[in-house]
């Protein structure tokens, strides 16, 4: 099983020595921060901390000197490419937590940090946002996906200069196609590229604006995240999506308004949704949410030639015979399926059946008379 492990050294000085349970506390609570949003389920843990007090002999004062070395490592039960990315992760949740009682990362890894690990930015902007990396093996992640290949390098692009410019520059991806032409496929890979704790995903179907509010405030406070996600957002109800006018606007924020007055939070994220209707989705809020994303990318249904690649990925994955794909792309064409994930269903259930036509005609037997297709070759013989 593969495994990770990195440490952090923190440091911070005061004019007397601290109670060693007040110290205790502080780093029990920069633990929890670690290990919460599902860290600690992902195979992550500190597995030692070890706090030190000492005299600063160099000043007159002598004032006390207090340091702590994490350990924190990553044992996960499946192997994965994003353990660097992660730690990345864990280092902005580190220094945010570390602020309330004064800590500082004082080395990474042995090492001094790097500028962006020990600058300081405003405790309301950005440093309440989890840091995005894109690692330098990224293509490795979508090496399954089949003909995607221009789709997934405008999102790479898309981010890339999102980090670059500081997230000033956030151009918002849509991917839009009929279902199973691989839309969710590229979502679920690109939070494996940029890692979990970058990404906030929404079901739009399930999302009200009060709730993505709510959401986006509570994942502020640890860390929010940069990269957001919004699956089939044509299907949900406009009244529910109008929060992200305002998180998708060049000012990046979102406004509500409570008791107190008007509240606004910064919330610059870059955006990547799916439609399965771009119809529907063009006309809701008389465009204005469309008019938000920069990219909108179209995902066709696989060609026979395609579906043949992902048959065979799929075959192979289960040890079966070859000899399935092609009885089972016939069948897709005399009936018109170009659903991927109906093809793997035939494929993988029918097996050898498929070469004897038995399954084949075992599902011609499950087909609703009205919306069957006639054979004509078969009709004419």
């Amino acid at each position: 099983m593969t495994s990770r492990s990195y440490t952090i050294d923190l440091r911070k000085t005061s004019k007397r020595r601290i109670n060693t349970k007040t110290l205790e506390q502080q780093i029990a609570y920069v633990r929890e921060r670690i290990l919460s949003a599902g860290r600690d389920k992902r195979g992550w843990n500190v597995e030692n901390t070890k706090i030190d007090q000492v005299y600063d002999v160099t000043h007159a004062d002598l004032s006390v000197i207090h340091e702590c070395k994490l350990t924190i490592k990553c044992t996960p039960r499946v192997a994965r490419k994003a353990y660097d990315t992660e730690f990345a992760n864990i280092v902005e949740i580190v220094r945010n937590a570390i602020k309330i009682s004064k800590w500082t990362i004082d080395k990474i890894d042995g090492g001094e940090p790097t500028q962006r690990d020990i600058i300081e930015a405003d405790p309301f902007l950005a440093s309440n946002y989890v840091a995005v990396n894109i690692p330098s093996t990224w293509r490795d992640v979508f090496s399954h996906l089949y003909e995607r290949d221009a789709q997934i390098e405008i999102i790479h692009d898309a981010i890339e200069i999102a980090i670059e410019s500081e997230w000033k520059h956030r151009f918002h991806v849509l991917l839009y196609g009929d279902p199973g032409c691989g839309k969710s496929d590229i979502c679920i890979n690109v939070k494996e590229m940029v890692g979990p704790e970058s990404v906030l995903e929404f079901d739009a179907t399930a999302t009200t604006s009060a709730g993505a509010i709510r959401e986006l405030s509570d994942r502020a406070d640890e860390g929010l995240p940069r990269i957001l996600l919004v699956e089939e957002i044509e299907k949900a109800d406009e009244n529910s999506l109008r929060w992200l006018l305002g998180l998708l606007d060049i000012r990046g924020n979102i406004r509500k308004l409570t008791y107190r007055g008007r509240t606004q939070r910064d919330t610059k994220m870059l955006c990547i949704a799916t439609v399965n209707d771009i119809s529907i989705f063009r006309k809701m809020m008389s465009g204005a949410l469309a008019s938000r994303f920069s990219h909108q990318l179209y995902c066709p249904r696989p060609d026979r030639g395609l579906l043949e690649k992902i048959l065979q990925r799929e075959v192979s994955g289960v040890d079966g015979n070859e000899g399935w794909i092609v009885p089972t792309l016939d069948y897709l064409d005399r009936h018109g399926i170009t659903d991927p994930r109906k093809a793997m269903a035939i494929c993988l259930t029918g097996r050898d059946r498929l070469l004897t036509g038995e399954f084949q005609d075992q599902m011609d037997k499950t087909i609703e008379p009205s919306t069957k297709i006639i054979d004509i070759k078969r009709f004419a013989s």
